[in-house]
Order: C-alpha cells, then sequence, then structure tokens
C-alpha cells in the first residue's frame, strides 16, 4: 500500500484534482460577490445618485482592505503575486516560509475578497504560488504516511508541477502551463518534469471542466460522460 500512496502519480492526480477544486471555489466566492456588490449598487443608486456613489465605493476600498488585512494577520508572506518567490525557490534558494498551510490560506482568502474589487489582479500569479504550495504540501503529507523522506530537489520538481498546475486552472491550458513552467525555471528544466507537469495539468484540466458542467447543466454532464466512455 505505501509504495502506491508514495508513487508520484498518484501525488501528481491530487495536486491537479485539490487545485482545480480550489480555483473553482474561489471562482464561485468571487462570482457570488460580484453579483452582491452590483445588486448592493443597483438598489442604492435608485435612491438617489450620492448613495449610488457611497455603495460604488465603499465596497471597493473595504474588500481592499480586508485583503491587505488578511495578509498582514494570516502570512505576510502571502502578499503579491508570488511569482518572483517561486522563480527563487525553483532555482534552489529554501524558502520555507512561502510555501506553508498558513500561507495557502491567507492568499486564498485575500484572492477571493480581492478579486471583486474589480482591481487589475488576475489570478495567474496568485495560483501559480498556490500550485506550489499545494505541491509542497502533499509531497510532505504523503513522505509523512510513507516514512520516505525527499530530497530538497524532489519538492522543486513537484513545485514545478505545480506551476503548470496552477496556470492550467486559470486559463484551462495544460500546455500553456507546461510551457509556462519552463519559462520561470528557464536555467535548467528536467526532461522528467515535462510529463509530470502535463499530466497533473490535464487532470486538473478535466477536473475543473467538470466542475463546471456540474454547476451549470446535467445534460452536458450527460454527454461528457459518454464521450469519456467511447474514449476509454
Amino acid at each position: 500500500m505505501w509504495p502506491l500512496i508514495n508513487n508520484d502519480w498518484i501525488i501528481l492526480i491530487v495536486l491537479g484534482a485539490s487545485v482545480a477544486v480550489l480555483s473553482f471555489a474561489v471562482d464561485v466566492a468571487v462570482s457570488a460577490l460580484n453579483k452582491a456588490r452590483l445588486h448592493l449598487y443597483t438598489t442604492a443608486a435608485e435612491t438617489n445618485i450620492f448613495a449610488g456613489i457611497a455603495s460604488w465605493v465603499l465596497p471597493i476600498v473595504g474588500m481592499v482592505i480586508l485583503s491587505m488585512i488578511i495578509s498582514q494577520r494570516i502570512s505576510p508572506y502571502a502578499a503579491g503575486s508570488g511569482i518572483s518567490e517561486i522563480k527563487t525557490i525553483l532555482r534552489g534558494v529554501v524558502l520555507k516560509e512561502y510555501l506553508t498551510l498558513k500561507t495557502l490560506i491567507s492568499k486564498l482568502i485575500g484572492l477571493t475578497v480581492v478579486l471583486p474589487s474589480g482591481l487589475p489582479i488576475g489570478k495567474e500569479g496568485p495560483f501559480v504560488h498556490i500550485g506550489g504550495i499545494v505541491a509542497t504540501l502533499w509531497c510532505k503529507l504523503f513522505a509523512l504516511i510513507s516514512h520516505d523522506d525527499k530530497n530538497q530537489n524532489y519538492y522543486v520538481e513537484m513545485v514545478a508541477a505545480g506551476c503548470a498546475v496552477g496556470v492550467t486552472c486559470t486559463f484551462g491550458s495544460p500546455i500553456g502551463g507546461v510551457l509556462f513552467s519552463i519559462e520561470v525555471t528557464s536555467v535548467h528544466f528536467a526532461l522528467r518534469n515535462y510529463w509530470r507537469g502535463f499530466f497533473s495539468a490535464v487532470f486538473s484540466a478535466i477536473v475543473f471542466q467538470l466542475l463546471g458542467i456540474l454547476t451549470s447543466n446535467y445534460e452536458m454532464l450527460k454527454i461528457f460522460s459518454q464521450f469519456c466512455m467511447v474514449c476509454f
């Protein structure tokens, strides 16, 4: 049982699925907050123009301030996109605090709060960081269960796969995710990481699309399942 748990491909499947679920959850939460903010503005604007202006400006300012407070209180290492830190980690520098559970929680909550504010902030950078954190946490958990200590290079390689998954969950492009992970590491990219990144990214894209189908159209889910049965 333990060799199976410690298998790299199992870890990559879990990595892809978990980041896809997190990405989908953020999208759902951001959509709900956006609808609430627009509903508040529409209701207030019908009263008078000043109430409309206040209901448009104050929620945006409040979201930005709340996101800043969350980052400072839970984990300051979650500030920024995280791409620069991931680049540094992939080049061999140990930055343990950037890959902790506290940083993951801070990043997810802060991102979910600030995205509906309308600021020009995308998901790509934060989810590259999130993908790297999730990859590290899963590797540590699997290593703990199987009592198999991994070296630092192994974690770095899995973080590279996490980068590919993070981009895939943002744009739905597994190939683009792998190419981005190559671009980030640029100096050296092991051949085995091509397949690791692509496998995990494809699985992540499938889970992300399935979640969208499940929550929007049951008939499309039936068509998708029939298509999968034909393929396999």
